[in-house]
Parts: C-alpha cells; sequence; structure tokens
C-alpha cells in the first residue's frame, strides 16, 4: 500500500501543477507562461480585490426613474470606485509604459486593469497591494466552429418570425423603433441590403457604427458570419425580400468582439460591454461564451453583469452548445460564461434557492416543433464556493438520467502500482430504497489505457464489499473518453444491501484507475491490494473519485429512474477567493437539502435550428445556422419590440414578463428550456395589460391649515390604487388607504406635498402639488412664506449608540435634538424608520451578523446631515446538544429514538452509523426498514437555520430476530387485483396493512394512505387510482410483516 500511494502522491502532485505560484496572486496559466517566455511581454488581466458595493448601487440608483439619468449615474459612481482603487497600480504601470507595457486599460464596469506588460513588471506588479489576481488576458475560441448553408431565396417572413408571434406586435404598431441592440460579436455586414438603414449613428467618432476591439479601431466589418447572421435575427427589414428579424426598425450598435476566427479575450469582451452600456444601448445581444468557464472568469462575468443591471440595461445571452458533450463538460459547468450569471428575476420555482441577480436571460434553443436541441446546454450551475456563495447545489445530485456515480466527468489522474490492485465505488442501501426489481444492467468507466479489468459487483457490506454476486472481463483501448460496458446478465437491485462496483487488474499496469478531483462523497473512493482489505484514499491525504458509474434499467433494459448520490461537502467562500472545505465526515449531507438546486439555467428558449438570416459576404443573400447563438438574437429582438412598447421596463420587468408569457415546454421551470418557448405577442399583450393595471396619478391634491400647527391633504380616489403615498419633496412621510390624511405638529411656515397610488403593479406618477401656510391665526392662515430650514443648519444627532440586545434586535440610542420633529435612522444605507423618539429597537435581525447605523434629525420634512455610524452585531444563538437520547428497537426492522427538547432548537438532524439519515422536528424518530438482529448507533443534533450544535451522546440497540416467515411467503399472503386498473386497485390480505404508497416509474411520490386496519382474517382495502395518468406504477404496501412492493399499470 505505501509503495502504491508514493506513485499516487507523485503522480498527483504533477497532473495538478502544484507549485509555490499557485499560492500568490500571479494564476498558474500565467506563471506557466512566464517559466517560458522571458523578453516577450504578454497580455495580462490584473482583477482588484474591491468590489463596488451593489447594495449601494441599490439604495442610490434604484429608484431613479429617468432611465438616462439612472445610467449616467451607475457609470459615475462606477468609474470613481475604480479610479480610486486602481490608481496606484495604474500609476506604476504608467510610469513603465513605453519597452515594457503597452495597450494599458482601466476598466470600471468591473474592477480590472488590462494591460501587455514584460515578465519584471508582471512580477512586480503582483507585489502591489490591492490585487487579488494576475491572469493571461489570451485569446480564445467563443463560438463554436460553425459550417453555415447558404439558403436558397425565400420570400416574406421566416419560419422564426411566426413561431414567436413578433408579426402580431408589428401589427399592433411595435416594430423595436428608437431601441438601440448592441451585437457583440464577429463584426456586422453593415452593407446588407436588410441591415444598412438599422444601424447606430456615432457620429464622426465611429463612422462604422460601433467599434472593433480585437483590433481597436472602428472596422466592424464581418468576416466570420456569425455577427451577421445574428444581427440579421435582430432587425432583418426584408428588403432583400427575406424578412428575418423580429424587431425590423431596431437600431444595431456593431460591436466587435471576435476576430474572423470566431476567437477573442476577456478585455475586449468587457470593453465591448463597457462601450454598448456608456454609449446608450438598450440591450446587449450576446451569442458567445466560455465553455467550462472557470471561477476567475465567471466571476469578472457576475460583477460585471450585476452593474449593467443597475445601470438599468438587459443582456440576452447564449446558454451554450455544450449538451452533447456533457460527459466532458459535466453539469454544473455546462452552461457557458456569462450565461451562468443569475437573471434580473427570480422565476417563483427559483425562490426556495434565490440568491443576487444580474442583467443576464440566458437563453436556450428549441426547434420548429418546440422540442429541445439536442446541442442546448443544460443547468443547474451553483455560484456556492464564490464570493457570492448563492444557487447552492447539493453536488450529488445526479444530473445525467438513468446514472449513479460520484464522478465530475473530468479525467484528471491514474491511480495504481505494478502488483494487484483494487478500485471501487458504493451506493448506499438508503438510494435505492424505492428501486427494489429493478436491474443494474451496465457500467460506464473512464477508458483511460489499454488494459483488461475485470468487473466485481458485490452486495452488502459499509467498509469492505460483502457477497460477490458478479463477475465479468472486459477490454479497455485507451480511447480517453468514457465508455459503457453492457453487463453479461442484469442483476436486481438490492434495497436492503449497499450496491459495489469494483474494478480489478493485476496485468502490472502502473495506474489503471481513472479518477478525477474530488467531488465530495467518501464512497466514491475505496480502494484494495488485495481485495480484502479495504481503505479510503482520504486516509492517506488524497481527495479523488473514481470514474465508475452503474446503470439503472426495468426488467426490459429500458432506464426508469434518475438516481440520487449523496453528497458530504460543504462549500464557504473566504474573502472573495473560491475554496472547498471538506465537512466532517460525521456530518455527511448535512450541509445539503432539497432547496440546494442550483440555479436553473436557461431562462428562457427560442427557435435555433436551421435558421435562415443576413449573410456577411452577400448584401442580398442569406445563411442557415443553428445554435444557441442563434435563438438568443430572437430573444434580443422581442425584448426590443417590449421596450418599443413601454420604454420605461426595467430588466427585471422584461424578464418576468418574457417567463410568465413564454409557451411551457414542461410542467415547471426546466434546466433544459427555461420557462418555455418565448411568445412576443404575449409578452407585449401582458405590458399592455400591466399598462392598464397601473394606477393613475392622483387628481385634485388639495392642502388645507385647519390649526396653527397642522394641514390636512385630501384627493380625489384613485381606481385599482390599493394605498397612497405622501410626499414632502422626496421624503416619503407616511402612506394611507384613505383619500384624506392629517399632517400634524408642524412648525409656521409653507409646506408643499405630493401623492402617489401604489398597487401590487407599481407606483403612479406623482400628483398635482399642494401647499398651505400655517400662521398665528388659525382661522385665517396667511400667505407669508416662511424660510425652509436648511438641512446644513439643523443639527445632527450625537453620541449614536447601537448596542446588541438578543440574537435578532439591537437597541439604538442617542441624544436629542431640540428642534427635532423626528428622526430617520438608517441601517447599512437604507431608511429603516422614521420614528419621534432618541431611541429605538431594531428587531427580527439575523443572528452573530454585524449592522451598521446612521440616524438623521427631520424638521420640517427636512433632513439633517447623517451622525456618526455605530455598528453592532446580533448575539450568537446558544445551541446545547440534545440530552437523555436513547434508542430502542421496535421490531426486527425498527428502532425508535427520543430525546429531550433542545432550546433553540428548529429541527433535529439523525445519525445513523455516523451517517445523516433524516430530519425531524420532533424529539422522537422512528428507524424503518433495518436488517434484523442487526445492532445499529445512533445520535442527534440540534439544528437552528445553518447552525448545528454539538453531537448528543450516542446509543445502540440490536433490532429483534426475523419472523421465520420469508419474504416470498408474507407477499404471496396478499393479492393485488385488477391490473391493468382503470378507476379502484383492491389489496386482498390478512396482514395488517399500516400504509400504502404509490410511486412513477421515476420514484416520485403519487400519493400516501396511512391504514388503521387490523385483521387476522382475509380483508381487502381499496385504493383510488382513477387520477393517475396512464402508465406503469408501482405500490409499496408497509405491513406488520415487512414491505410488499408491486407494480401495475394504470390504463
Amino acid at each position: 500500500m505505501k509503495r502504491i500511494l508514493t506513485f499516487i502522491i507523485a503522480l498527483l502532485i504533477s497532473a495538478l501543477g502544484l507549485n509555490a505560484q499557485n499560492f500568490d496572486v500571479i494564476d498558474p496559466e500565467l506563471q506557466a507562461i512566464l517559466n517560458q517566455k522571458s523578453n516577450d511581454l504578454i497580455s495580462i488581466n490584473i482583477v482588484m480585490e474591491s468590489r463596488h458595493d451593489v447594495n449601494d448601487l441599490d439604495v442610490k440608483f434604484t429608484n431613479i426613474k429617468d432611465k438616462d439619468e439612472k445610467r449616467k449615474s451607475v457609470i459615475a459612481k462606477l468609474k470613481k470606485h475604480s479610479y480610486d482603487n486602481q490608481n496606484k497600480v495604474m500609476a506604476y504601470l504608467q510610469a513603465e509604459e513605453g519597452n515594457n507595457v503597452t495597450d494599458l486599460k482601466s476598466h470600471w464596469l468591473v474592477n480590472t486593469i488590462s494591460c501587455t506588460a514584460s515578465r519584471d513588471v508582471i512580477y512586480k506588479t503582483s507585489e502591489l497591494s490591492g490585487i487579488s489576481l494576475i491572469a493571461h488576458n489570451g485569446k480564445e475560441k467563443l463560438i463554436g466552429d460553425y459550417k453555415p448553408m447558404k439558403a436558397q431565396k425565400q420570400r416574406g417572413l421566416i419560419q422564426n418570425v411566426t413561431t414567436v408571434g413578433a408579426d402580431q406586435v408589428w401589427a399592433e404598431g411595435y416594430t423595436g423603433k428608437d431601441v438601440i441592440v448592441a451585437v457583440l460579436d464577429s463584426g456586422v455586414n453593415s452593407e446588407h441590403a436588410d441591415l444598412q438603414d438599422h444601424l447606430w449613428d456615432g457620429g464622426s467618432e465611429y463612422p462604422d457604427h460601433g467599434w472593433n476591439f480585437i483590433d481597436n479601431n472602428s472596422n466592424t466589418d464581418d468576416h466570420n458570419g456569425h455577427g451577421t447572421h445574428c444581427a440579421g435575427t435582430i432587425s432583418g427589414d426584408g428588403t432583400s425580400g427575406t424578412q428575418t428579424g423580429m424587431a425590423p426598425d431596431a437600431t444595431l450598435m456593431c460591436v466587435k468582439v471576435l476576430d474572423d476566427d470566431g476567437r477573442g479575450t476577456l478585455d475586449a469582451f468587457v470593453s465591448g460591454v463597457e462601450f454598448a452600456v456608456e454609449n446608450g444601448a438598450d440591450i446587449l445581444s450576446i451569442s458567445l461564451g466560455w465553455t467550462y468557464p472557470n471561477s476567475y472568469v465567471s466571476e469578472i462575468m457576475r460583477e460585471m453583469f450585476e452593474n449593467v443591471m443597475y445601470a438599468g440595461v438587459v443582456a440576452s445571452v447564449a446558454a451554450g452548445n455544450e449538451r452533447a458533450g456533457i460527459d466532458t463538460i459535466p453539469i454544473p459547468y455546462n452552461i457557458n460564461a456569462p450565461g451562468n450569471c443569475p437573471p434580473p428575476w427570480l422565476h417563483p420555482d427559483q425562490q426556495a434557492n434565490a440568491g443576487g441577480l444580474s442583467a443576464v436571460v440566458a437563453v436556450g434553443a428549441v426547434d420548429y416543433y418546440d422540442e429541445p436541441a439536442y446541442f442546448s446546454s443544460e443547468g443547474p450551475v451553483t455560484w456556492q464556493g464564490s464570493q457570492w456563495h448563492d444557487y447552492l447545489l447539493n453536488s450529488g445530485v445526479e444530473i445525467d438520467e438513468n446514472w449513479l456515480h460520484y464522478d465530475n466527468g473530468i479525467f484528471e489522474t491514474s491511480i495504481g502500482g505494478p502488483e494487484s490492485f483494487y478500485w471501487g465505488v458504493m451506493f448506499p442501501a438508503a438510494i435505492l430504497q424505492q428501486h427494489s426489481g429493478n436491474m443494474l444492467s451496465k457500467i460506464a468507466v473512464y477508458d483511460y489505457i489499454a488494459d483488461t479489468l475485470e468487473l466485481l459487483v458485490y452486495y452488502g457490506g459499509d467498509y469492505a464489499p460483502k457477497v460477490l454476486v458478479h463477475t465479468q472481463t472486459f477490454e479497455l483501448t485507451g480511447s480517453n473518453s468514457v465508455v459503457e460496458i453492457d453487463m453479461t446478465s442484469s442483476l436486481p437491485i438490492d434495497r436492503n444491501e449497499n450496491l459495489w462496483i469494483v474494478l480489478s487488474t493485476n496485468n502490472g499496469i502502473n495506474y489503471p484507475a481513472a479518477a478525477c478531483s474530488n467531488t465530495g462523497n467518501p464512497n466514491g473512493r475505496w480502494l484494495s491490494v488485495d481485495g480484502t482489505t479495504w481503505g479510503d484514499l482520504s486516509e492517506q491525504g488524497l481527495s479523488c473519485t473514481w470514474m465508475i458509474r452503474a446503470y439503472m434499467s426495468d426488467e426490459n433494459g429500458t432506464a426508469i429512474t434518475e438516481l440520487k448520490s449523496i453528497d458530504d461537502y460543504e462549500y464557504k467562500s473566504s474573502k472573495g477567493k473560491l475554496s472547498a472545505l471538506k465537512a466532517d465526515s460525521k456530518r455527511a449531507g448535512a450541509a445539503s437539502n432539497d432547496s440546494d438546486f442550483g440555479l436553473i439555467r436557461p431562462d428562457v428558449s427560442a427557435p435555433g435550428v436551421d435558421i435562415l438570416s443576413a449573410a456577411y459576404d452577400d448584401n442580398y443573400g442569406h445563411y442557415s445556422f443553428s445554435g444557441t447563438s442563434m435563438a438568443t438574437p430572437c430573444v434580443a429582438g422581442v425584448m426590443a419590440l417590449m421596450l418599443d412598447k413601454n420604454p420605461n421596463l426595467t430588466p427585471a420587468d422584461i424578464c418576468r414578463i418574457l417567463e410568465t408569457t413564454a409557451t411551457p415546454l414542461d410542467y415547471k421551470k426546466s434546466n433544459r428550456t427555461g420557462s418555455g418557448r418565448i411568445n412576443a405577442y404575449e409578452a407585449c399583450k401582458l405590458i399592455e395589460e400591466e399598462n392598464e393595471e397601473m394606477p393613475s396619478a392622483p387628481t385634485n391634491l388639495v392642502a388645507e391649515a385647519i390649526s396653527s400647527s397642522d394641514i390636512q391633504l385630501s384627493w380625489d380616489a384613485v381606481e385599482k390604487a390599493e394605498y397612497y403615498n405622501i410626499y414632502h419633496g422626496n421624503v416619503i412621510l407616511g402612506n394611507t388607504t384613505e383619500t384624506t390624511c392629517k399632517i400634524i405638529k408642524l412648525n409656521y411656515g409653507t409646506y408643499c406635498f405630493t401623492a402617489t397610488a401604489v398597487n401590487e403593479m407599481g407606483e403612479s406618477g406623482h400628483s398635482n402639488k399642494a401647499c398651505a401656510t400655517l400662521s398665528e391665526d388659525n382661522e385665517n392662515p396667511t400667505d407669508t412664506i416662511a424660510p425652509t430650514p436648511d438641512p446644513e443648519i439643523i443639527d445632527a444627532p450625537e453620541n449614536l449608540i447601537a448596542t446588541p440586545t438578543s440574537t435578532s434586535s439591537i437597541s439604538l440610542t442617542w441624544d436629542e435634538v431640540k428642534e427635532a420633529d423626528s428622526y430617520n435612522i438608517y441601517r447599512d444605507g437604507k431608511l429603516l424608520k422614521n420614528v419621534e423618539m432618541n431611541s429605538y429597537i431594531d428587531k427580527e435581525l439575523t443572528e452573530n451578523k454585524q449592522y451598521c447605523y446612521t440616524v438623521t434629525t427631520v424638521v420640517n420634512g427636512e433632513e439633517s446631515a447623517m451622525s456618526a455610524e455605530s455598528c453592532a452585531k446580533t448575539l450568537e444563538l446558544s445551541l446545547e446538544a440534545p440530552e437523555n437520547f436513547e434508542a430502542n428497537a421496535k421490531s426486527c426492522s425498527s428502532i425508535l429514538l427520543t430525546w429531550n427538547e433542545a432550546e433553540n432548537a428548529e429541527s433535529y438532524n439523525i445519525y445513523q452509523d455516523d451517517k445523516l439519515i433524516d430530519d425531524t422536528d420532533e424529539t422522537e424518530y422512528l428507524v424503518e426498514d433495518l436488517v434484523a438482529d442487526t445492532k445499529y448507533c445512533f445520535y442527534v443534533t440540534a439544528v437552528n437555520g445553518s447552525k448545528e450544535s454539538d453531537e448528543s451522546d450516542k446509543d445502540c440497540d440490536v433490532t429483534d430476530e426475523k419472523n421465520e416467515e420469508s419474504i416470498e411467503e408474507i407477499s404471496s399472503s396478499l393479492l393485488l387485483y385488477p391490473n391493468p386498473v382503470k378507476e379502484e386497485l383492491i389489496i386482498a390480505t390478512e396482514l395488517r396493512v399500516e400504509e400504502v404508497a404509490i410511486y412513477d416509474i421515476y420514484g416520485r411520490l403519487c400519493c400516501r394512505d396511512a391504514s388503521n386496519a387490523s385483521t387476522s382474517t382475509m380483508d381487502t382495502f381499496n385504493v383510488s387510482v382513477q387520477y393517475l395518468e396512464n402508465g406503469i406504477y408501482f405500490i409499496n404496501i408497509k405491513t406488520d410483516k415487512g414491505n410488499i412492493v408491486r407494480r401495475f399499470i394504470k390504463n
């Protein structure tokens, strides 16, 4: 074993490329280039540590109604942030410009610097403070190698236009007029007859309707064809005789970020997005992406598109064409970047695993029958482990249907030694419970090296395989791919025993076992040198996963279910750096739950198969392409129609309307087609309905002085208003459901107010302004205008103190300001509350989290400057281990667990033999389906949110001896008829039936019913199945003698 593990360690160090530079700010790929080159200048991206606080953007700019003003304000804020953070690094690089530094560029949409620099400059730059990473800015293939087909002349509208109903929107008068769509691609044929009248006018500075960021000039000509094809799908107007565009009057901004071979750099792409946002693009059409993106690229994309969203710009982004290569580009990496960034609006199906937002609407492809295109990339994706650490994904959830495995599909190394060697994976009985009667029909392995291997299948055993049930040999050829091996005979799945799939060789091959980097489950890395004594690679400080998979089918070889493995990895982030921390093995699976399903990608789909659009080399010609690249401009064009109808739509509005009006292609939002295939007509129709549902502004607002200190407001009722906001200047004083209100305790002077109407669709514009003057004579208020208090001379509160008072509350106190009418309290920059007293308790906060507060004085509706900030962290929750834990056998297959209630516990995790098996909010739990006459050990922990207590005392017990009757005898005492059945199944048995559950062929529970029947003579039970769809189902009948599973057909 030692000799083999020595080979393993040496091989892993070599295969993973570990060296000292991995722990510096220089990216390993860049370090490898630096090791090879001495005098050449190298193109690099410098990523700064500081990220602009999106909460700050949210607070300051979300409520700005004017889109142009909002865009300019956000850009100015981002540029200032980048300048402040980059100035020291830029100063050094500017001093080296000339022989050592060229092409120096400061980015602001994301906090990075790009340049071409010498080896010495790169090393010196890495020593400067405030830098997170320096990476190579290399050219990468960002679109596929397309083989377009020259299309025959086709008159009229092409099919994808009518499929999404764009022509129906034109009939309503909306064609995308005055909406600017930036096409970030390989350029555009600006002389094509269908496009030449719809190009952005950049003036003398940008004579070719945009900019070329590959060659850094104004020439945006397309010599590839991809960009022109996308542009034609957006706004091809049919001058050539063939109308290809969704929005024939939209304006195209040509942003060339790819060369003639479809290659581009991160710097060119970021520059292109910045250009489009700063020059007024309303929509970004992005039919390109980074395949299998690393964390560096993904995080750059997410930060950038968060800021794009706050600037009010939406992006239609291709999901990618990688599903056909899912074995080598597995989920959750199958979606390209930036398509892996979150949308600007979260669908209700995503809310159970909600996270941050960005401008990206990810687009998948369907054919003209609304079937998912075979190539269209599949989600979900996850951002766990990133600086956002959201959209968590249980890495044990099996994605590829019918396969059970632990590997991630990416071969990284091989392991072994010159003598006999055994390696295998174990799938616990816990995940086989619902699959009794199904078959193991084949396995898959990674074919790394030509060799003859032996396959061994075992049932049973927790720490070593127990009973050998199948052997066969097979040949590998060294094809460097995942290959499938049919079993010489299919094996039934034993739901009560663990399943071991083991490979072995004694041919003297040094490294026969293919492995990927650790994906989390210790059951994916068992090994032995003699086939008897087994260990775990992690015991030797290694964490690899064998590339071995098992396939489930019914007795006819038909795929029957999607299997799930068990996750034991918890991902955490640390100061914005990606890190993966191994969870305690006793907490296996504790970090995962049903809501950890990742981020659903794509958001919507559009036609992307055999799409006709404008040619790059023929001003009246067309080509046919396929890909999500073709679906993406279709969505961008529909977005332009929507903005034509309502220019004030936000990115969130656009995403929400597209998703909620799409033609559904699944029962919920799916990782193949998103919310469905877009429907332009229904989307624009919903805009009209929402416009009609939005309340109008209140009218006839009147302000009347009713005393020397009080003013009464009144206005006409607004239909569809749920309540009204009352404004003094830009400050909301409060809201009311009535059409009158009083403003009291005012000083002498003149006060002016407006009101808005609000409902679930939004807030109306402001009413007319109404003013009233207060004086000594409340019967005859004068028209004298008293000076408005100057905020600069209103005293700000002093001595603000924030004190934690519990796990969810913080107490605030400050010195009283004599002239104060009230005080505004701000938490983390956002207005929290207006109060009259000089103290406040902030409640319903998150445990063990810091909050920062400021307070202003309010006098006559005007605010003072902010007080000094005071911060406090809520108290940490005390969570003790449950006490008096006991385990007592109740039958041959069940043990009852009991314990005392733990203070602050919301639920309890149940551990069996150091493995998490379930959770409950009760203080007892019945563990069932155990093996007779077997010892089991348990303990529990208390849980509150993400916090888990220490373990309770461990307790063990032995299940009762098994009844002499065999399962066949028990099963034969039960009759199930009729089968096939239409409306009602009849169960006839002498057994006590405790529960009946019906599952579909995918293992999904359809119904469950508990029974209180008790009998010693033949009795019958009726089970209604008339509500079920026609098909094959399994019924699990739980009796006092054990579970009986039968299959039936509903027709």
